[in-house]
């Protein structure tokens, strides 16, 4: 389930993802298209993480029941609309702290 996030909390989250390398490359994309939610933090139990993350993730995520998602879809050049792909930036940050947790890459289809 996800959840919007006040402007002034996703400036906040953007803010902090700002400052990590991989947003660096995800903005340098011809076509960068961002998303930013919350969810419940369950999501880490089906993302593509290994053990380790996920339990660090859990213990910093103890005093809350959702994480902040930062979503950057990327592509060289812009998709046309359902057809699609190219590379995705994601980012998880605590609710409250705004604390980055974790930041990874995947691929996005439309």
């Amino acid at each position: 389930m996800s959840l919007e996030v006040s402007p002034s909390d996703a400036d906040r989250a953007r803010s902090v993802v700002s400052e990590h390398p991989l947003w660096a490359e995800a903005s340098a994309h011809v076509y960068c298209e961002s998303d930013i939610f919350s969810s419940q933090k369950s999501l880490i139990e089906r993302a593509r993480l290994t053990d380790e993350e996920r339990v660090a993730l859990q213990s910093a995520l103890a005093d809350t029941d959702t994480v902040l998602v930062v979503s950057y879809y990327t592509a060289d050049k812009t998709p046309e609309p359902l057809s699609g792909g190219g590379k995705l930036y994601g980012f998880l940050v605590h609710p409250h702290s705004f604390v980055l947790l974790h930041a990874g890459e995947g691929t996005w289809r439309s």
